[in-house]
């Protein structure tokens, strides 16, 4: 009886076991099925399903394979497989020519652009450089040929000057004369003038002084004043311009004083009176008027130096030559290098020849002047 009970309670004990076993395993799947609905999975059966429609269709592609390769399908003969051959080495050949072509169109398109560049430098040279020193030098020797052109009138209206007066309204018909040159053209004004020296040197000071009181008439009294005038009219007439008189004027007592002007001018008029005053003399204060202009009145003042320079100045014009200064003024030195014989001069013009672009075609032709 005993033992009956004690196997009735060992089965009733593995029998809970069981169940509790059951238990866990139900609580485990509802936890996998809740893992695969959080993932987006319907069921496990589901995910299974595919896993084999999966693996059958691996299974289907490798017979397919190897059915392909026992049947010889896709395979190509030795003929068709040398030409495939050859038929890649002529386009990889194509392709490294086509390569070569462009590297050499790109080498061809830089040079291009280098010497595109360099033609526009020499455009740039041809339109600021040597057009400016033309119109430079040109207004130079205009304003040297006009200075000697007055100091020629002035000789001469001198020699016709009367040192007596013509009356006690002299002095009015001077400046009446003074008026009517104002307003006449320059030929006619040339006589107007001229015709004041019948009424005497005083009549004509007079006459003078009174007009440089009118701003109209100040540029033909000023110029009367250069022909028939002496120290005494010069003082009059820088009196009556003040510090800042209109070129015209600088120009008229520049030939009256044959000085350099004490107003700091940087004109060239006001400066042509001084480089005319001897002939081949040092231009020391025009050299440094030129150095210390502004930057707008440095050119006309180095081509007034190339009118009246000699070999005293020689080291001037070598330096600009050589130096960073604006191309015009440089093409200024050049020329007036090539009118000196001077040997130093000759040397510079030979370095300078074997460059490029305007300067060096300058120095070109400054050689062949000293060579002609």
């Amino acid at each position: 009886m005993r033992d009956t009970v004690k196997s009735v309670t060992e089965k009733t004990d593995k029998q809970k076991e069981k169940d509790e076993e059951l238990q866990r395993r139900k609580e485990e799947l509802e936890e996998e099925l809740e893992r695969y609905s959080r993932a987006g999975i319907v069921s496990p059966g589901l995910l299974k399903a595919a896993r084999w429609f999966s693996r059958i269709l691996w299974m289907m592609m490798s017979a397919l394979v190897v059915y392909l390769l026992y049947s010889g399908w896709g395979s190509v003969s030795k003929d068709q497989y040398e030409t495939a051959v050859n038929r890649a080495i002529e386009i990889k050949k194509t392709a490294d020519e086509a390569k070569d072509r462009l590297d050499e169109e790109s080498s061809k398109r830089q040079v291009s652009e280098a010497k595109l560049s360099l033609t526009e430098l020499e455009l740039d040279e041809l339109k600021h450089g040597r057009p400016a020193a033309d119109r430079a030098a040109g207004n130079a020797s205009d304003l040297v040929a006009r200075a000697w052109g007055e100091l020629a009138y002035a000789e001469h209206w001198r020699g016709k000057l009367k040192t007596d007066s013509a009356g006690d309204d002299a002095s009015a018909n001077v400046v009446e004369l003074i008026r009517q040159a104002s307003r006449a053209p320059a030929a006619q004004a040339i006589e107007l003038l001229g015709e004041t020296a019948e009424f005497g040197r005083d009549a004509v000071m007079q006459g003078v002084d009174q007009a440089l009181a009118n701003p109209a008439l100040q540029a033909q009294a000023a110029r009367l004043a250069v022909w028939l005038g002496g120290e005494d009219m010069a003082l009059s007439v820088k009196a009556k311009l003040g510090d800042n008189p209109a070129p015209e004027l600088e120009f008229a007592l520049s030939l009256l004083t044959h000085a350099e002007p004490t107003n700091g001018s940087h004109r060239a008029e006001a400066w042509v009176g001084y480089a005319l005053r001897a002939y081949d003399v040092a231009q020391e204060a025009l050299v440094r008027a030129y150095k210390d202009a502004p930057e707008e009145r440095k050119l006309e003042l180095l081509a007034l130096l190339a009118e009246a320079a000699g070999l005293k100045d020689t080291v001037l014009f070598k330096s600009v030559a050589t130096s960073d200064r604006p191309e015009a003024e440089k093409i200024i030195a050049v020329r007036w290098m090539g009118t000196r014989r001077d040997t130093h001069s000759r040397d510079l013009l030979k370095t300078l020849s074997e460059g490029r672009g305007a300067l060096a075609d300058e120095a070109k032709k400054a050689l062949e002047k000293l060579d002609g």
